[in-house]
């Protein structure tokens, strides 16, 4: 708030011709400016916002590398991605475990494992696809 020049009391910038408490003539300097409140904010120059995740991306993550949980690191869930890395070796390694127990055919369980390993990825970039503009990342942001 500006200040009467004659007597030291804060006046609103409206009394500029009559100061309300000792009646002086044009009691704000005229070099007064008023501050504006917006003048404080720091604004970052040459950075960009960060861009929300596109859900196209994570459909293609989730098609080609679903079976690895790219899809789940490219949107923060690192603890799903993780825990997909760990089936997909379970599932991998599955067939070797029952060959080595003599309980069937390496080929067959290869391909069934694989196939395992693939359909919930494929599945998931489906899913991307159709509802990407409503699914969030982990940070709550909704999918671009």
């Amino acid at each position: 708030m500006p200040k009467c020049q004659n007597c030291n009391h804060e006046i609103s910038s409206f009394d500029k011709d009559i100061c309300p408490y000792c009646g002086a003539k044009n009691p704000i300097s005229s070099d007064y400016r008023t501050m504006d409140e917006t003048g404080d904010i720091r604004t970052l120059e040459g950075y960009d916002l960060p861009k929300s995740k596109s859900h196209l991306a994570c459909a293609v993550l989730s098609i080609l590398l679903g079976f690895v949980g790219s899809d789940f690191f490219y949107l923060g869930y690192k603890k799903n991605g993780v825990f997909a890395i760990g089936v997909s070796v379970v599932l991998f390694l599955a067939p070797f475990l029952g060959l080595f127990l003599g309980m069937g055919n390496l080929l067959l369980g290869l391909i069934i494992g694989i196939a395992l390993m693939y359909l919930p990825g494929i599945v998931r970039g489906f899913l991307y696809l159709i509802k990407g503009n409503t699914m969030k990342d982990a940070k709550g942001e909704l999918l671009r």
